[in-house]
């Protein structure tokens, strides 16, 4: 009942008594008022699971068949200033291989932190609790393996997700 009522507060939790409206200052009032009507962050639970998740399809990076798509996601690892010139081994036909799964374990991640903070809505797309999701996804989906795989595995998600990823973070069918 309380999640519920953070989510969507009554009229009535966000009303003051007649004796504390007349001993407190409508600065106060507001102050309080705007302290319940601040975004929070509606999940608790599903976001350590969403991070969780995250987790391990960061550790799949330290393995050295997948360092190319690592360098594509994190381009300014090449450019560091204080770094020798560095090129990127070119991913093996296992590397790829690999790489295709971390694509797809990427997709269902994404997939799932659509539906758990309801990115579907413009929003939730704008609430600032959610813009680290959606600068992650922006740099997983920009990169040129990425954006294969995008494309060959996109029709096994949802409708919905796929114009998300469409019309939001620039993917499509190539």
């Amino acid at each position: 009942e309380k999640k519920r009522r953070l989510k969507n507060p009554h009229p009535q939790d966000l009303a003051i008594s007649r004796d504390a409206a007349k001993e407190a200052h409508p600065r106060d009032w507001f102050k309080s008022l705007r302290k319940e009507l601040t975004a929070k962050f509606l999940i608790d639970d599903p976001f350590i699971e969403l991070q969780n998740r995250l987790s391990i399809i960061e550790k799949a990076f330290m393995d050295p068949d997948v360092a190319e798509y690592t360098y594509q996601i994190y381009p300014h690892l090449l450019k560091a200033e204080s770094a020798p010139a560095f090129t990127p081994p070119k991913a093996s036909p296992e590397g790829r291989r690999r790489i295709l799964h971390i694509c797809n374990f990427q997709m269902e991640l994404m997939e799932n932190v659509f539906g758990a903070l309801r990115l579907d809505r413009i929003h939730q797309r704008d609430n600032e609790f959610n813009r680290g999701w959606l600068e992650l996804f922006r740099n997983w989906a920009q990169t040129d393996y990425f954006k294969r795989n995008y494309a060959s595995t996109i029709k096994n998600y949802s409708v919905s997700f796929e114009w998300f990823c469409e019309e939001k973070l620039g993917c499509a069918l190539q």
